[in-house]
């Protein structure tokens, strides 16, 4: 009596089954099943769809996954932890959800024979054309912007740098020609008058030596 009470009461949490949405897609999705550890131990998991032909999706005992009645369809694409049955987390993890995969999963434990739990999970795979979160785009194309300003910004600073480091060598250039160019006509003028007073004493020093004969005549 006691074990038809409790196999009972495990039908009836069953029929609540849990919702869960995914885009088409995705790397994953985890169905969701958590049990006693009393009842999994020793005991097989069974993850199935009623509405396939071939059910079994995915199933497990103590020695380690049974994948020869599974459904072609989820072949390489399920996963349970390793420790599933010694822990009661009994979840699945099925890659690369597809539209195909939208439907009723349950989640059984059974051990010789009989069904000790039940749990429902209702997949919903969404197309990937539906529109995901809107945040991810704005927020990637505000950093594309934000990066896009930096470099601009960098380049103008580096243009405006260089025309300033150009116009003071200009200027220091300009400086140093005028300022050579005044040397040079100071310099020209200072032996210009030099010369220019040597000959004027050179002439005088002629006109006095001329004799008063010369003189005369």
């Amino acid at each position: 009596m006691k074990m038809l009470l409790v196999f009972v009461i495990f039908l009836h949490v069953s029929q609540h089954a849990l919702g869960i949405e995914v885009y088409e897609g995705a790397e994953s999705v985890l169905l969701p099943c958590q049990v006693n550890a009393s009842v999994s131990e020793k005991s097989t998991a069974v993850w199935s769809r009623e509405d396939f032909r071939d059910p079994i999706v995915h199933a497990r005992q103590q020695s380690g996954d049974v994948l020869g009645d599974q459904n072609h369809l989820y072949t390489n694409r399920t996963s349970m932890r390793t420790d599933a049955l010694q822990t009661g987390d009994l979840s699945l993890t099925l890659r690369k959800p597809s539209i195909s995969d939208s439907g009723n999963y349950t989640c059984t434990v059974r051990r010789s024979g009989q069904d000790l739990s039940r749990t429902q999970v209702q997949l919903n795979v969404i197309l990937s054309t539906a529109e995901p979160p809107a945040w991810p785009k704005v927020l990637a194309a505000v950093l594309v912007v934000l990066v896009v300003l930096n470099v601009l910004a960098a380049a103008v600073i580096g243009v405006l740098m260089y025309k300033m480091y150009k116009g003071m060598k200009e200027r220091k250039a300009s400086y140093f020609y005028s300022l050579m160019r005044d040397m040079m006509t100071t310099v020209s003028q200072f032996f210009s008058n030099v010369t220019g007073h040597g000959v004027s004493s050179q002439q005088g020093k002629r006109r006095s030596r001329r004799s008063p004969a010369e003189t005369e005549e």
